[in-house]
């Protein structure tokens, strides 16, 4: 059995915020995550893809049940149902959701660089070729009779910029390089009582790149308050 027409697909997520949709068999991805798949006893076939299904931009935010109930995890809630939706109507079967999940921790973002989803940025968060800084991987499940949809390669857009305005904006000095973030004087100073960056980080919102992307401010607010229950 296969798909015939993955582009309706790919809008029904699409429709509902869910802008990002990659896919890849999952014999396909790096050696490390696989060793990292073996670990957590993630049984997979030779025919089985992982796909990941994100968001970019506003347009999720504004397809959730607002107000929002933050014990609930509404977005991994809403997220889920949406995966749940294209199981039932293209496979008239479940697929296995490894992320959000309670008893298993995937390397998501080196799995997300793999299918060039995103690169690293000087922040410590990733970012993506078409959103910036402002997406958010949602969804991570295992199925069958998917095409490979894998972005094009690209280098982090960190490299190109001249100016690099986020090292600046920085009040703890938290950015070095891509290769050093520090992120114990980053959340060190972010939890103090003085801090400028408790609802929003101000080296994000000066990012350059892609920045019409920029989450509303009750958008920032709300990933900042759950940032803070983790």
């Amino acid at each position: 059995m296969t798909i015939e027409n993955f582009s309706d697909v790919i809008m029904d997520f699409t429709v509902v915020g869910l802008n990002i949709f990659s896919s890849l068999l999952i014999k396909d991805l790096p050696e490390e995550i696989l060793k990292n798949f073996e670990e957590q006893n993630i049984i997979y076939a030779s025919d089985d893809f992982i796909c990941l299904v994100g968001h970019g931009g506003k347009d999720l935010w504004n397809h959730l049940p607002h107000p929002l109930n933050e014990k609930e995890n509404p977005i991994d809630q809403f997220s889920i149902e949406q995966v749940h939706k294209f199981a039932q109507k293209y496979l008239k079967s479940e697929c296995r959701i490894i992320f959000p999940h309670q008893q298993i921790n995937v390397p998501l973002q080196r799995i997300a660089r793999a299918m060039n989803i995103s690169r690293k940025s000087l922040l410590g968060l990733d970012i993506n070729d078409t959103y910036g800084l402002w997406f958010a991987l949602r969804c991570a499940f295992i199925t069958k009779y998917v095409p490979t949809i894998k972005n094009q390669d690209f280098i982090s857009p960190c490299i190109l910029c001249i100016d690099k305005p986020c090292i600046k904006a920085c009040p703890a000095n938290s950015i070095r390089d891509l290769a050093e973030f520090n992120i114990n004087s980053c959340a060190t100073y972010r939890k103090s009582t003085n801090s400028v960056c408790g609802k929003t980080c101000k080296s994000r919102n000066i990012c350059p790149y892609k920045d019409e992307h920029q989450y509303e401010i009750d958008q920032m607010n709300y990933h900042m308050n759950q940032a803070d229950l983790i």
